[in-house]
């Protein structure tokens, strides 16, 4: 949640219509039904909340992009990403 709110503080001059959000945080995902644990969770959220987001989830198995970026390029297999 913190790295989404750090994103759209940074973009948040361009984010003025509905922004689609793709993630496998069930946090995120959920965020409506989130209860904060502390301060700082409850300022994201009510910061998240200004603005038009729609929020997909997707499986972490299935988030090529995030798997392709978080892996050492040695580390990957050709074959899986090529499909």
């Amino acid at each position: 949640m913190h790295a989404l709110t750090m994103t759209l503080r940074h973009y948040e001059c361009i984010l003025l219509h509905k922004t689609i959000i793709f993630s496998d945080n069930a946090v995120v995902v959920q965020l409506a039904k989130y209860r904060p644990m502390n301060a700082r969770e409850a300022r994201s959220i009510a910061y998240l909340s200004q603005f038009k987001l729609d929020i997909v989830h997707v499986a972490g198995v299935r988030n090529y992009t995030a798997d392709f970026l978080s892996r050492m390029c040695e580390d990957l297999d050709d074959n899986r990403y090529n499909k």
